[in-house]
């Protein structure tokens, strides 16, 4: 890894919640919210990933390009109502224009963190199909992986801690129901979401079952947020480029569906 990413990667993921800011959201969240609250996770992140734009001018931000240079600073400028160079509104509008571009997107913040857990939906309780809507899905359209995914492209997908995870988990349910334990692996062929995948026989058991992804996620403004008075944009823009996709844009009006993902992922 490039040690400039890993700088940054550093900067934005090792502050403690409790210690002060931070722009890391538990992916768990999703599965709390309650139906029929299809988008009430991402319309939060959203929120969150907007902040930046609210930002008040600083005394310490002037027209000056020289004091004003990192993404934070622009963006409070921009609201001030003092005189700003046009080289300043330029960088506001640059800074407004990426975050805009990326706008819904929710990104993992470490691939090697992420988990697969092994969940039981019990009666009455929402699903993945009830709680992810389309910018969750892996393909465009909300097709399965099928033979687009590929044991390679799975197995480097996952960490060997993630690995050992799924096969301890998919074997405690094999016990208690006297099946299998290939009866309950993932079948990432048939995975249509990126944060839910079905297991291989779901007739061959009772109850409805589902592996569930575990993992820390942020977004670009919020990265812009914690880190802009340190980096310039381009550097954390090149830190949010190596992250994986959680969510993908927001659709531009209200039932039109915009491509899922700018970057492809498999086995997300």
């Amino acid at each position: 890894m490039d040690k400039n990413i890993a700088r940054l990667r550093s900067d934005a993921f090792s502050t403690d919640p409790a210690e002060g800011a931070s722009c890391v959201t538990d992916l768990a969240e999703l599965w709390r919210m309650e139906w029929p609250s299809r988008n009430a996770f991402l319309d939060r992140m959203h929120r969150k990933a907007l902040r930046l734009t609210g930002l008040k001018s600083s005394p310490h931000c002037s027209s000056d390009t020289t004091n004003c240079s990192r993404p934070s600073q622009t963006i409070r400028t921009r609201s001030s109502t003092s005189l700003q160079s046009p080289l300043l509104r330029k960088k506001s509008e640059a800074v407004v224009g990426l975050l805009n571009k990326h706008s819904g997107e929710v990104v993992e913040t470490d691939q090697q963190l992420a988990t697969w857990r092994l969940i039981e939906v019990k009666s009455g309780a929402p699903s993945s199909t009830s709680l992810c809507g389309p910018q969750f899905h892996c393909q465009d359209g909300g097709q399965v992986l099928g033979d687009n995914c590929t044991k390679d492209l799975t197995e480097a997908y996952l960490s060997g801690e993630a690995r050992e995870i799924i096969w301890s988990d998919a074997q405690q349910a094999a016990r208690a129901y006297w099946c299998d334990t290939c009866v309950f692996m993932p079948d990432w062929k048939e995975q249509r979401f990126r944060v839910a995948v079905p297991i291989m026989q779901p007739n061959s058991v009772s109850s409805k079952w589902e592996w569930r992804r575990q993992c820390s996620v942020t977004t670009l403004g919020e990265l812009l947020l914690i880190l802009g008075e340190q980096y310039w944009a381009a550097q954390i823009y090149s830190l949010y480029r190596t992250l994986r996709i959680v969510a993908g844009k927001r659709p531009k009006t209200l039932g039109t569906a915009r491509p899922s993902n700018t970057r492809r992922h498999h086995g997300l």
